[in-house]
């Protein structure tokens, strides 16, 4: 039998978490920041709520705004947009 290998412990000082609510519902935009946010082997800008929330409205946003798109805004959303 081959010896398992030793785990490695992760150096975790270079990621960059503010204390906010992390739940399922949001770990889509954890993701997509994160896409956004990484270059050249860090993390360009820290995550908090407002990140994800700001996120959540540029999503929002570019796909009310694509192009061909002619379909009518939903009342709450265009009540949302006056």
């Amino acid at each position: 039998l081959l010896p398992m290998p030793q785990k490695k412990e992760r150096d975790s000082s270079h990621y960059k978490f503010n204390s906010f609510c992390c739940c399922s519902r949001n770990s889509g935009f954890y993701t997509l920041y994160y896409s956004r946010e990484f270059h050249d082997g860090k993390l360009q800008r820290s995550l908090d709520s407002g990140s994800i929330t700001a996120l959540r409205e540029d999503l929002l946003y570019q796909h009310l705004t694509m192009e061909g798109n002619y379909a009518e805004l939903p009342s709450h959303i265009a009540r949302y947009l006056e």
